[in-house]
């Protein structure tokens, strides 16, 4: 939902597949199914837990 702004998977799809980027800030798409997140700092031991944990958490990249 908070990757499409939609409230349930469409019966045909999305018309893509969802993108992951990386760059300066962690932000969400909804029209072209895109999330893009920060590159990783030395210190980050775990990336799949650093990831997932952002994924997770995701649906407040746009929260102030």
């Amino acid at each position: 939902m908070w990757m499409s702004g939609s409230t349930e998977i469409p019966a045909v799809g999305f018309h893509k597949q969802i993108d992951i980027e990386f760059g300066g800030e962690e932000r969400v798409n909804t029209c072209a199914l895109c999330v893009t997140l920060k590159h990783l700092t030395p210190a980050v031991e775990d990336p799949v837990l650093y990831f997932t944990e952002r994924l997770i958490n995701s649906s407040t990249f746009g929260d102030m």
